[in-house]
């Protein structure tokens, strides 16, 4: 008999939401208006899709307000769920639109100035987005082990694409969507959020406030 007890220890979570489909249908509609042949693929790289640029924001443009608005809602969810106490509001700050052909992935990722971000789910059905985290029991990139063993380096979760369903989880939080292998594009959101109002001990900050635009 072992007398050695394996415990699994600091888990996390993220969260996942359906979107009304009326939401889902008009935000669809919008994306497939934007035109596409202006935009760059993501990192100047063919095989990774295209997404709008940072300064090409919609989280603020009165025909997105439907979908920010109710976005904001589940953010606000999240921020009590998660007992936040370091500011007054997460605010959504940053929103762009990504689409990926047949072959297409996006690559692996985080989101600097941010702390919650979320992906919305339009349209498609090939390609999971893959959350990662540090194996602590492998050596870092410095050691090589191995093809089979460096593929373990990350623990991986995988979360299937569902149309008209999304997610929010920590900014830092390393993430990718791999392969779309279907015919069809696929169609996402993404967005970032920033803290806003009174901002961390405001005693010792002379009354620190933020506005998010």
């Amino acid at each position: 008999m072992s007398l050695i007890k394996k415990l699994k220890i600091l888990p996390t979570e993220i969260y996942e939401f359906k979107v009304p489909y009326e939401l889902n249908r008009k935000a669809l509609a919008l994306v497939k208006e934007q035109d596409w042949n202006k935009m760059y693929n993501r990192e100047a790289k063919i095989w990774y899709g295209k997404s709008n640029k940072g300064y090409q924001t919609i989280h603020n443009k009165e025909e997105w307000y439907f979908l920010t608005s109710w976005l904001q809602k589940r953010v606000d969810e999240v921020y009590k769920a998660e007992k936040f106490d370091f500011c007054d509001q997460l605010k959504i700050c940053l929103m762009w639109s990504n689409k990926s052909e047949i072959g297409q992935w996006h690559a692996a990722h985080t989101h600097p100035w941010s702390i919650l971000s979320g992906i919305v789910y339009l349209e498609g059905s090939s390609g999971k987005t893959w959350f990662s985290r540090e194996n602590d029991y492998i050596p870092d990139n410095t050691i090589r082990l191995g093809k089979e063993k460096d593929d373990k380096r990350h623990m991986m979760y995988k979360h299937p694409m569902k149309e008209a369903s999304g997610l929010i989880f920590p900014s830092k939080l390393t993430h990718s969507v791999d392969t779309n292998e279907s015919p069809k594009p696929r169609y996402s959101l993404a967005f970032n959020t920033f803290p806003t109002g009174a901002v961390g001990e405001i005693e010792s900050l002379a009354g620190l406030r933020l506005e998010v635009l």
